[in-house]
């Protein structure tokens, strides 16, 4: 249930907390006040779309926080729970979001971090929102189908049912067209791949055989600098003459001086063992230099047949993947295809039979979904006559006409189209035919004081949903809306007093020019000041008689709500 809402630098509103209670929240106001923009503003701290137009002129970003009251039984602490998200000690979910000029969107829950798709999941959980724009959605066949399955949680789980087997037909279906591709087309195909499975197998390719290539040639390629180097090594290690002694020939007579001074001082062998391991390892050195300088060579005849053999591995990889690897495992893949093209009619045989398989198995759950949903239908039905007949409309007529389409989609194979009629004698026709605005907003009036009992969410948002109404109507529709208010919280923005009349708290929306500045103000008004704004509402401006008037709806009100409840 929704506490409290704070907003700051938020469109016209500088800044502002709002307390809300149980039961039914009014906002009124002059039009063009700001009451919509306190719904924007509780949309976007649920996920809606924000906007630089939404931040407040002169300032660097706005930032909204809203405070819900969560009872540990919630549906919604087991996908905070999943999130490592936890409730306050005294059951507050805390959610703030805050958007900068630059575009940077910082949406946090109880001091944890969110995505905005994660927001708009806890949404769902809290906040039911209804506009204008819902009565208008209501005209929509694919709403009118959803209809039902939301007010049937069987059809939720048998839609779910439905689906698994519709994926599995469109799987088996994209394959079998894949597999009966015109013949023509098949046979260029298989000319090709084994064209270019001859050409990777007639290569020999040899993994890792490139860069043993290349090492060959950068040997070849540099072999008379590399023997330059290897005769100055050996030069180093035996000297040119005798009269140039070189390193092996020093170290040994270090050796032996070491050696001398052992006699005297044994300290020095330690010493001795260190130049004469020296030797050794320099001696092996010497002769594996000296045997690698006299078999390199330059070999015109072997540079050439490697460089051919460079070309063609690298024209395989431009063709085939970008290392050989990649070029073998085409291959591999090409001869499995040959395979299958060559068994062709045996998997268009196998797959038919799993695509007859799987098409009936989807038939028979979009079936039951039918079966379901017309039964949903007709219990739904009655429920919103039930409603309508609160609200005025004695001769209504309301069906939900449910046909199969012979096309299947993710939602079944089900067209719904609601019937309607509000005329004695008046056959029921598409709603979006034969309804007029106001009785579009009575039908999701009746709606909702039917999901009043059902949905898990707690607090409902009503934004002029009264649009085209007035008069008995108006005090029918008023009436519906305290059945809903009396078994979950209600925010509703209205122009009617007979709606007003029935808040358990009355919020007012006005504008003020400050410094050269407008602000939207909202505050909670007192006993007086709402019989004040009754009247305004009712009677345009606040006379004795539109007080007087005022003071009896609001008596009459709070007497109806006692018997609503």
């Amino acid at each position: 249930m929704l506490r409290s809402l704070s907003i700051s630098n938020f469109a016209l509103i500088k800044k502002t907390e709002i307390q809300f209670r149980d039961g039914l929240n009014v906002l009124s106001g002059e039009t063009g006040a700001g009451k919509s923009i306190l719904i924007d503003a509780l949309g976007l701290v649920l996920g809606g779309r924000a906007s630089v137009e939404n931040i407040r002129h002169g300032t660097d970003g706005f930032r909204i926080e809203a405070v819900f009251e969560i009872t540990k039984e919630h549906p919604i602490q087991a996908v905070l729970a999943e999130e490592g998200i936890e409730t306050e000690e005294d059951g507050s979910l805390i959610i703030s979001r805050r958007y900068t000029t630059a575009g940077k969107n910082t949406i946090t829950v109880n001091g944890c971090h969110v995505t905005l798709k994660m927001l708009k999941l806890l949404a769902t959980h809290l906040v039911d929102m209804h506009g204008q724009h819902e009565n208008q959605s209501l005209l929509r066949p694919s709403v009118q189908l959803a209809l039902l399955d939301r007010y049937d949680k069987t059809s939720a789980k048998k839609l779910a049912e439905y689906q698994v087997s519709y994926d599995a037909w469109r799987s088996a279906s994209a394959e079998l067209a894949r597999l009966t591709d015109s013949e023509g087309e098949q046979e260029q195909r298989l000319d090709m791949l084994r064209w270019q499975i001859d050409e990777i197998t007639g290569a020999e390719l040899k993994t890792g055989e490139e860069d043993a290539l290349d090492q060959e040639i950068k040997l070849m390629s540099n072999s008379e600098k590399i023997t330059e180097s290897l005769r100055e090594c050996y030069r180093l290690f035996y000297g040119s003459s005798r009269q140039e002694s070189g390193a092996l020939a020093q170290l040994s007579e270090i050796q032996k001086e070491l050696e001398s001074v052992c006699r005297y001082e044994e300290r020095f062998q330690e010493h001795v063992s260190v130049v004469c391991e020296a030797v050794c390892q320099l001696e092996e050195c010497a002769r594996d230099v000296t045997d690698y300088g006299q078999n390199l060579s330059y070999d015109a005849n072997r540079m050439d047949q490697m460089q051919r053999r460079k070309d063609i591995l690298y024209k395989l990889r431009k063709k085939y993947g970008p290392t050989i690897e990649d070029v073998l495992a085409y291959c591999k893949r090409a001869e499995a295809e040959v395979e299958e093209i060559l068994h062709r009619e045996e998997r268009i045989s196998e797959w038919q039979k799993k695509e007859s398989i799987a098409r009936r198995e989807m038939a028979n759950k979009a079936d039951a979904l039918t079966v379901l949903r017309k039964e949903s239908g007709t219990e739904l039905a009655e429920k919103i006559v039930y409603h309508l007949k609160q609200l005025g409309m004695m001769n209504v007529s309301v069906a939900f006409d449910v046909q199969q389409t012979g096309t299947y989609t993710p939602m079944g194979n089900d067209q719904v189209t609601i019937l309607f009629s509000s005329n004695l004698g008046q056959s029921p026709q598409p709603i979006q035919k034969v309804a007029s605005g106001g009785e579009i907003s009575r039908f999701a009036i009746a709606l909702k004081a039917i999901g009043s009992w059902q949905e898990d969410v707690e607090t409902m948002v009503l934004d002029e949903i009264d649009s085209g109404i007035g008069g008995q109507t108006a005090q029918m529709v008023a009436e519906r809306i305290a059945v809903i208010a009396a078994r979950k919280q209600v925010l509703c923005i209205t122009h009617l007093p007979q709606i007003a009349c029935y808040a358990d708290m009355h919020l007012y929306v006005e504008k003020q020019e400050e410094a050269e500045e407008t602000i939207s103000r909202v505050r909670c008004l007192e006993e007086s000041e709402r019989i004040e704004e009754l009247a305004r509402l009712t009677a345009g401006s606040v006379t004795e008689l539109s007080l007087r008037h005022a003071e009896e709806m609001l008596l009459s009100a709070t007497e109806k709500k006692t018997q609503l409840q």
